[in-house]
């Protein structure tokens, strides 16, 4: 019988080279800006729900009992306008007296790349009878680039959408300038998902952020501490000051084959010198995600939603109280008003009166 010698080679090659190659902070971070490029025109329908207690409202009012707050919101934008609408009811801004859900507060704001409108309209006309309408205000920006640039990001920064709590930029913008950023060598389990993790130390504080592969690059997680010394709105935090932010249990949904945070839990909690704190936790969910809308034929940064006999403030024209009327600007006489004139004159009467430099 003939034997047969068999030959097992084997081939040293190092685990390193087997296993897939772990990126950088970087990398992970251009993964997560490449997902958000593609949500950059969008209609977003959510609501959220808030449970909080603070020590003071806006430093003058005594400790106040722990209560909750409401909303149904909808914000549409797409590279340089921006609409949003706010229905709200509850311990409002922390208010003590809350405001009744069926008769809730609306919030608007539009920005469509020349004029910022802000109009607020109470359900309570019994409360605000002084304005049964509510209150529209005027800003007109169209030579000011940079103002209305600083409208559209103010009202698009949402955490969805990557912002951290006061966070002027978005997460990946703020972790490219810490002092050291790193990733964790080892994946964690975030929901049904394996994350990377990277933890960046800097001027801004300290940030964990779980970045997920399998729904996009998203984030699946978001932890931010703040302390003396670290920046807070572009100012150090001094005394016993302490900021912490998360974001969590996030759940994606898959739309025009691009993964979409729909509902997170988020909590704030922040302390200041001489006890006084402000603690929230509160839930966002989105109900409807429209990408790459048609804005224009929507209407949607027209501003239809003010109602006739809203009391108008235009900025840069002091004492004299207009009134909306069909979509238009009218005088106590009812003849319709030329804010671009209106506001270009107010300004030359301006600048006539400042005294000349000697």
């Amino acid at each position: 019988m003939g034997r047969y010698v068999i030959i097992v080679i084997v081939c040293l090659v190092p685990l390193q080279a087997i296993a897939a190659k772990h990126p950088t902070a970087f990398e992970l971070l251009d993964k997560f800006a490449e997902t958000q490029d593609k949500l950059q025109s969008l209609i977003i329908k959510y609501e959220t729900s808030t449970y909080g207690a603070s020590s003071s409202v806006f430093g003058q009012l005594p400790r106040i009992p722990k209560g909750g707050t409401g909303s149904f919101n909808e914000i549409r934008f797409d590279d340089k306008r921006v609409y949003w609408h706010t229905c709200m009811w509850g311990h409002v801004g922390m208010r003590a007296e809350p405001i009744p859900r069926d008769k809730p507060l609306h919030l608007f704001r539009l920005w469509d790349g020349e004029v910022f409108f802000s109009y607020g309209v109470s359900e309570d006309k019994d409360k605000y009878a002084s304005s049964p309408f509510g209150t529209v205000k005027i800003n007109h920006y169209k030579n000011n680039v940079e103002k209305g640039q600083n409208i559209y990001k103010i009202n698009t920064r949402l955490p969805l959408q990557g912002y951290c709590y006061e966070d002027k930029e978005r997460v990946d913008v703020m972790l490219r300038q810490a002092d050291n950023l790193s990733v964790r060598n080892k994946l964690e389990r975030i929901g049904e998902s394996d994350c990377y993790v990277i933890d960046a130390k800097g001027k801004h504080g300290t940030y964990r952020v779980w970045i997920d592969p399998a729904h996009g690059y998203n984030i699946a997680q978001t932890e931010v501490r703040r302390t003396t010394g670290d920046l807070r709105r572009g100012n150090p935090m001094g005394g016993k000051a302490k900021l912490f932010y998360s974001l969590k249990n996030i759940r994606f949904q898959k739309i025009n084959n691009v993964w979409i945070p729909m509902e997170a839990d988020r909590k704030i909690n922040q302390t200041y010198g001489g006890g006084r704190f402000w603690n929230i936790s509160g839930h966002i969910k989105r109900t409807e995600v429209i990408i790459n809308p048609d804005h224009d034929s929507l209407g949607s940064f027209v501003p239809d939603d003010i109602m006739n006999g809203a009391k108008v403030y235009i900025r840069g024209v002091p004492r004299i109280k207009y009134t909306w009327q069909d979509g238009k600007v009218v005088d106590k006489d009812g003849r319709e008003v030329d804010v671009d004139r209106l506001i270009k004159a107010e300004s030359e009467k301006v600048k006539k009166r400042k005294p000349k430099r000697k």
